[in-house]
């Protein structure tokens, strides 16, 4: 049952990131510290774009938002560094998303099953 379970679960995760139609969602802000807005992004979009600046002296500044293209990682985009992800909301300070969660617990349940069926467990 738990397999079956855990088989749906996945069949699901993968048309989820299958979607072409789908525009990504990401957050579009700017504050001080995390910034959580979520917006639905132009069809166009395949990226979620973090940048920050921390002025000497001063709390960091948080600029989040839709992107068609991505720096390489930690390259600094203008005069900030920035990060960017491709799935729905991935840039908001949680980077564990539910898809993430499901994934590794239906790897966890695999690995139970096997080590239970081999009496390893």
């Amino acid at each position: 049952m738990k397999a079956e379970l855990c088989q749906l679960l996945l069949l699901l995760l993968l048309l989820d990131q299958a979607s072409i139609t789908r525009a990504l969602k990401c957050h579009e802000c700017i504050g001080i510290g995390d910034c959580l807005k979520p917006t639905d992004c132009n069809n166009l979009t395949r990226y979620c774009l973090n940048t920050w600046d921390t002025p000497l002296g001063e709390k960091t500044w948080v600029i989040k938002s839709c992107a068609y293209s991505c720096p390489p990682a930690l390259e600094e985009y203008g005069t900030s560094p920035a990060t960017c992800c491709r799935t729905d909301l991935c840039n908001s300070a949680l980077n564990i998303s539910l898809n993430g969660f499901l994934l590794i617990a239906c790897l966890w349940a695999g690995v139970s099953a096997a080590l239970s069926s081999a009496g390893l467990w």
